[in-house]
């Protein structure tokens, strides 16, 4: 029996990649749109939070929601880069 590690590493690494990607665009989705609120709204910057700040703005006024992300970031990368593999990526020693 595969672990869920091996799995997330081998046959599931294409899918749980994509899962990734969509946390990264939703944070990067979130900067925007408070630039958008900021920029072009012209809203205050303190009312500029972004679609979940809007809903949760204690999520925005602590540092909970990026120390969160950093987590999750940190353990996506963490859980997914064995499942790598190839080539030397640019010349160096690391396999990717």
């Amino acid at each position: 029996m595969t672990s869920l590690l091996g799995k997330l590493n081998g046959p599931w690494h294409k899918q749980a990649l994509r899962v990734f990607m969509v946390i990264v665009v939703v944070h990067l989705a979130e900067h925007v749109a408070q630039a958008y609120q900021a920029y072009v709204l012209k809203l205050p910057l303190h009312q500029a939070r972004g679609i979940l700040g809007q809903a949760f703005p204690w999520l925005v006024h602590s540092e909970v929601l990026h120390y969160g992300y950093a987590l999750i970031m940190l353990v996506g990368i963490w859980t997914l880069l064995p499942g790598f593999v190839g080539g030397r990526a640019c010349g160096g020693s690391r396999r990717w």
